[in-house]
């Protein structure tokens, strides 16, 4: 979900995957959080509901953490992270049970606390894409 550039530069990159999916850039400049999450963000979640095209949620799957990624389809229910060139595996049939909730709302910055006090004692392959 992070976008390291502003939204245009980031869908002269990325938007040819999403409209081979039938999602245009106008539609997904309307979708939450269309700019991306960053790391540090707090994010706040919401049970679980429908979700629809362009929502975020988390889900889980074979890996140790659920994935917090974007609804690309309903049909079956897959997910891309806005980040990623393309889909995981996990990502392109996801069953409603694995569903854990829906992204609703971010404080940017918030979290950067705790991973101040706790990304430092991780080894580097271990703290993600922000170092």
């Amino acid at each position: 979900m992070y976008h390291e550039t502003g939204f245009d530069p980031w869908w002269d990159s990325n938007g040819p995957w999403y409209e081979s999916q039938n999602i245009t850039k106008e539609s997904f400049e309307n979708f939450p959080f269309f700019n991306g999450l960053n790391k540090g963000d707090v994010i706040f979640v919401f049970g679980k509901k429908v979700p629809k095209e362009g929502d975020v949620i988390i889900f889980q799957s074979s890996f140790t953490y659920p994935i917090i990624h974007r609804v690309v389809s309903t049909d079956p229910l897959s997910t891309k992270g806005d980040h990623n060139a393309g889909q995981l595996v996990e990502e392109r049939s996801i069953s409603e049970d694995a569903v854990v909730g829906q992204a609703v709302g971010r404080i940017p910055g918030l979290g950067w606390l705790k991973l101040i006090f706790f990304e430092g004692m991780k080894s580097p392959e271990q703290r993600g894409f922000c170092t």
